[in-house]
């Protein structure tokens, strides 16, 4: 028999989607909207890259035990040189999506600190430079 959610539960997740609507909409609605959507595309795409990465990986490893099982000399060989070739694959991959994410979020944050220091400098002069 299925649970059924509670009111509670119910208006907490409504409360929880305004709330964060309230928060993320500046961002998705302002003149970086375009920004904001490309970076979320982005973030799909390396995602599901990364997942893809992961599912090889399983693949991989299935095959070799497979072939350790069945005491198979030439696929054994040929899983040997597959594994350290993979491996150097995924560590490119993952040091590329990393250093990706390290620039663009070096990028936003300067942005981020140039605006703050305008806005200073600017109540600096209102306030006659003090």
């Amino acid at each position: 028999m299925r649970a059924i959610p509670s009111t509670v539960n119910v208006l907490g997740y409504i409360l929880s989607a305004k709330r964060f609507w309230r928060v993320a909409a500046p961002y998705w609605l302002s003149d970086d909207k375009a920004a904001a959507r490309w970076r979320l595309a982005n973030i799909f795409a390396l995602t599901l890259g990364t997942s893809a990465i992961s599912i090889g990986f399983n693949f991989l490893g299935r095959d070799f035990f497979n072939t350790l099982a069945d005491k198979d000399q030439e696929r054994f060989t040929k899983q040997l040189v597959y594994y350290p070739v993979a491996f150097a694959g995924g560590i490119l991959f993952h040091n590329a999506v990393t250093l990706y994410l390290l620039i663009d979020f070096l990028k936003s944050n300067t942005k981020v600190v140039n605006a703050a220091t305008k806005s200073l400098e600017k109540r600096k002069q209102e306030c006659g430079g003090k």
